[in-house]
Parts: structure tokens; sequence; C-alpha cells
């Protein structure tokens, strides 16, 4: 008995030491998939939800020998229970996948959004801000007109004074403590309602003094850009530039009915002070909104009150406005040094816009026998400003290619103004070549490019030239002869320049534009049909003013005119070294031997005809010696 009982103990220890390496091995196994899910998963995962461990039974408490039984058939032993096939009692737990997450989605999510924030502080800030300006404002309105049956007209003006400095105070005391767009608004509303006091006191009520109101007003828009300067705020500089351009307006002075000089002083004092503040801050709205006014006001003014008394004295404010425009970009960029913006030049642009044709409209009349003496001097005050420009800055080309430009066009404009028509082609002309062979010379795309444009402008106004009968009977310094003879002396500049300026740097900027090879043969070959149709015209025309119209002199004339100018164009190419030059001039000469065959054969008689060939024939044995003599010019000379 002794001996089973010894068996039994040993059974329940193996037992019990079973069940804890099954425990131990249970463990490990979810150790180890716990690490391979956290090397896999991106992002931490919660933990899987495991099994309690099996609890580890108590060792069977060993029963007391009870009374030995008779002897009987021992039973037969249950197989032993091995690691490999474990007992249901120590069966591993099974280990449950982990739970998935619960879903993230909060009801009503659509508040959390970006968009229904930004509305709701749109809604309940600057909306119900500017609704409760509004409604406030209106208040006021309708206050002052409920106060004239109540109130006498002082005390209105008095509430209307204290209602709007109290609110002037209030938004400067909370610009620590509130939102700016708060503070800006209630400041906007008290200066709104102190100009509507100002207003109703002088126009309504009818007990300030004009100068009163006026300076009251002026003291409101001074206050209120002194707010906008101190809160660095555009909001109120705007409201004092509108109020202070509106001031003339609300308080109908009578500077427009004979005493004009106060609206123009007051104008001139509001724009110098306004652009200043606006330059020195950077805002750009504030300096267009005081160039749209201004010019808003003072055609208002001329439309009622203009007349030509009043000339010299709006000429001279309208000129000392656009001074000060000019002032409000270039004292910035002369003084700093520094590049202007894009919106600089074009608020300069519509300032120039604005003032030159106005300008010229007001002083023409006073100019007398120089009508063109104001866009002169306002281009050459351009120049002045586009070659101080390149010294100062000269990295700013738009700056002073700008003023270039602009001197250049009011120049041009000048001379049919202040020249009558004749005069208008050689001035052209003569500009264009100064313009190209300039542009060429320094390297210069803007002065090229406008050089080429305005030999367009010229070209067609010398054809318009040829076309009219010229009125002086003298051979080619008539009307029609200088506007030829100045287009083509100007093509044959500028082709030289072209050529000399290609053969001196191979490359460069202008090509871009337009070749300098591609310009030098074109205005060759227009001032080689320049003088062939010069000499024609004007040895024909000669022999119209003596009566002899179909004389053949004049062929036999215009035929040696051609061969002599032929002979020119290959003495030329010959010092020059240019073969274009002679080719040129064995054009002319062919072309000569065929007018000789085909026009002067029919026309001209003994002896001119003798005279003629005889001429032509020598000059192209000349040539021709010369050509056997020295052969051609060798390839490493020639251009």
């Amino acid at each position: 008995m002794a001996r089973l009982t010894d068996s039994d103990d040993v059974r329940n220890e193996l037992e019990l030491i079973r069940r804890l390496l099954g425990a131990i091995d249970q463990a490990v196994n979810r150790l180890e998939q716990q690490l391979i899910r956290s090397e896999q998963a991106p992002t931490p995962e919660s933990p899987p939800v495991v099994s309690p461990s099996p609890s580890i039974p108590p060792s069977p408490a060993v029963p007391p020998s009870p009374t030995v039984p008779p002897p009987t058939a021992p039973a037969p032993e249950a197989p032993p229970v091995t690691s490999a096939q474990p007992s249901s009692a120590a069966a591993a737990p099974t280990i449950r996948p982990p739970t998935p997450p619960a879903s993230s989605v909060k009801p009503f999510a659509f508040e959390e959004e970006p968009a229904a924030r930004q509305l709701e502080q749109a809604l309940g800030g600057q909306i119900a801000l500017w609704v409760g300006i509004v409604l406030l404002f209106l208040a006021s309105v309708f206050f002052l007109s409920w106060a004239w049956t109540k109130l006498g007209p002082w005390a209105r003006l008095m509430i209307g004074y204290v209602g709007s400095l109290a609110l002037i105070e209030l938004g400067w005391l909370s610009r620590r403590r509130s939102a700016g767009w708060f503070v800006d608004g209630v400041i906007a509303t008290g200066l709104a309602i102190l100009y509507l006091t100002t207003w109703a006191g002088l126009q309504r009520y009818s007990v300030m003094r004009f100068e009163l109101a006026f300076a009251l007003m002026v003291a409101t828009t001074a206050l209120g850009m002194g707010l906008a300067v101190g809160r660095n705020s555009q909001l109120l500089a705007t409201l004092a530039v509108a109020g202070g351009f509106l001031t003339p307006v609300v308080l109908q002075s009578e500077g427009g009915a004979g005493k004009p000089l106060g609206f123009f002083a007051y104008l001139a004092v509001l724009n110098a002070g306004l652009l200043a503040v606006a330059a020195r801050n950077g805002w750009e709205f504030q300096r267009w909104l005081c160039l749209i006014a201004t010019w808003i006001l003072l055609m208002g003014w001329a439309m009622q009150h203009f007349n030509d008394s009043l000339r010299g004295m709006v000429f001279g404010f309208i000129t000392l406005y656009y001074a000060l425009f000019l002032l409000s970009v270039l004292g910035e960029v002369f003084t700093r040094r520094v590049p202007t913006a894009d919106s600089d030049i074009a608020f300069l642009a519509v300032a120039t816009l604005l003032y030159v044709p106005a300008g010229q409209g007001v002083v023409a009349p006073l100019l007398g026998s120089y009508p063109a003496a104001f866009l002169a001097g306002l281009g050459a005050m351009y120049l002045l400003l586009a070659w101080l420009g390149y010294r100062v800055v000269p990295e700013d080309t738009i700056l002073s290619g700008g003023f270039a430009t602009l001197g250049i066009v009011l120049l041009t404009i000048a001379i049919p103004v202040q020249f009558k028509a004749p005069v208008v082609a050689p001035l052209w002309n003569l500009e264009a070549m100064l313009l190209v062979a300039l542009g060429i010379w320094y390297s210069s795309r803007l002065l090229y490019g406008l050089g080429l444009g305005l030999w367009a402008l010229a070209s067609l106004r010398t054809l318009v030239a040829l076309s009219e009968e010229p009125s002086l009977k003298v051979v080619v310094f008539n009307e029609r002869g200088i506007a030829l003879l100045s287009w083509t002396l100007g093509l044959m500049v500028d082709a030289l320049v072209a050529r000399a300026h290609a053969l001196r740097e191979s490359q460069s900027e202008l090509d871009r534009l337009m070749p300098r090879v591609a310009t030098a043969i074109l205005a060759g070959l227009g001032a080689l049909a320049g003088a062939v149709w010069l000499v024609t015209m004007e040895t024909y025309y000669y022999f119209e003013t003596i009566g002899q119209p179909d004389s053949p002199l004049a062929h036999m004339l215009v035929s040696l005119e051609w061969t002599l100018l032929g002979v020119l164009l290959l003495i030329g190419g010959v010092l020059n070294h240019s073969r274009g030059l002679r080719l040129l001039g064995l054009a002319t000469l062919t072309v000569t031997a065929f007018k000789l065959f085909l026009f002067d054969l029919g026309f001209l008689e003994m002896p001119y005809r003798t005279f003629t060939f005889a001429g032509l024939g020598i000059t192209l044995l000349i040539v021709s010696w010369l050509y056997s003599r020295y052969g051609v010019e060798p390839a490493e000379r020639q251009a």
C-alpha cells in the first residue's frame, strides 16, 4: 500500500511539472508572435488579447491509509500522458487574433473641419463687426435726424463728436487684447461718424462756418492717417485718403466758383502728405487711390469752372501733382538705390499718360509760336531721368529704358506739332538714323528697336512727301528733295555703322532683334535706291522748272549720273575693302547699260546719244582693265 501511495505522488508531481512546461511554452510562443507583428506593422497596434495562463493546481492531499481491503486484481494502468499528447486539462489555450480598434469617426465630425471653423470665425467675427458698424452708423444718422426736433444743433453735434471719439478711444485701448480687424473696425466707425458729424454741422444744421468745418475735416483726415501709421493699417489709411479727397466734394466749397486757388492748394498739400506716408509704409493701393482721386476731382472741376484765364494756374498745379507722383517713386529709387518694382513702373506709366495730354491741351495756347515746347522739354527731362537712373541704379534697366522711351517718343511727337509737314520727314529720318546708329554702337536693344520702328514711320512720311508737289522751285533743296536726301543719307550711315559693328563683334544681343548683317544689307540697298531715285527725280524736275520737260538732255544726264554713281560705289568698295559695295557699283553700271539700250536709244538724238554711250563705254573699259590688272581682292581682306 505504501508503494502505491508513493507511485501516485510521483505521478502527480510529474503531471504538475508537465503543466508548468506547457504554460511556459505558450508564453514563449506569444512573445515570439508579438515580436513578429511589431516588426511587420509600420505603426504600433493594440496588443492582442491573451488568454490567462492556466492556474497550477495545488498538490493533491494524501488521504490517510484506509483499512486494507481484501486483495483484488489490479486494474490496468492508464497509458502515460506525453508532452506530444497532453491531456484535455493541460491543453494549450487558443490565441485569439487582435481585436480591431474601434472606429475613430465621431458623430458631427464636420464641426471640427477647418472650413467650419473659418466660417464660424467669419460670421461671428468680421461679418458681425461690419454689420454692427453699418447699423451703428445708420443709428447715428437716424439719431441726428431725430435730434433735429428734440435737441439744439450744438447738442446734437456734441453727441456725435463724443460718441465718435469714444469709439476711437475704445478701439485704441483694446488694440492689445483684441484681434486687429476688430480694433480697425471700431476706429474706422469712429472716424466715419466724425466725418458725418462735421458734414451735418455745415450742410444740414448750418451752424458751422465753412472754414471751421474744413479745418475739422482736415483734422479728421490727419487723425485717421496718424492712427493708420500707428496701427500699420491699410484700412484706416484708405478711409483717411477717401475722407481727405471727399472733403471738398461733401462740403461743396465755393473754390470752383471763382476761387480755385484754395482748392488746388488743398489737393497739393493733401497729395504731398498722403503720398509721403504711403511711400514710407509701402502702401501701393493708397498711392493709386491718390492718383485716381486727384484726376477725377480735376476733371470734375474742369467741366464746370475751367476758362482761359486759369490756364497758367491749372498747368502749374497739375505739373506739381505729377511731380509729387514721380517723387513718390523716384525718391525711394534715388535715395536708397533700389530697383523699381513692376507696380512702380505701371504707376509712372499711368500718371504720365494722364499728365501729358492734359498738360499739352492746357498749355499749348499759351506757347504761341512754339506749341511743342512743352513736349520737347518734357522729353528732354525724361532723357535726363533715364541718364540719372542709369548712373544711380545701373541694374534697373526697366526704369532707365522706360524714361528713355518716353523721352524719344515725346521728342518724336513734338516734331510734327512744332514744324510744318515738309520738315517732319527729314527730322524723323535724322532721328531714326541717330537711334539706330547709337543703338548699334553701344549695343542697346532699346535704342536699336526704337530706331528701327521710327525708320518705318519715317519711310511712310517720306513717301507721303514724295507724292506731293514741291512749292520751292529749287533743285534738291525743295520739300521733296530734302525728304528723299535725308532718307538716303540716313540709311547709308546706318548701313556703314552696322557693317563696322558686325566686323568688330561677330556676336551681339542686337541680332536677336534684327541681325546687323541684314540691317546693313537692307539699309545699303535702300540707300542705293534712294540715291538713284533722287538724281533721276531732281534732274527731270530741273528741266520742268525751265520749261523743257521732254528735253533729250535730261535723259542723257540721268544715264551719266547713274554711271557716276556706280563708279563711286566701286571706289568706295575698294577703299573699304567691301565686296558688297563693289557688287552694288557693278550692278548700277549694268542697269545703266540696260537703260541705254532699252530706253535712251529711242529718245536720245545726236550728239546726246554719242556722249551717253561713249561715257558709259569708257567707264566700263576702265573698270574691266582694273580688274584684269589687279584681279579680285583676296578673300582674307574682305569683310
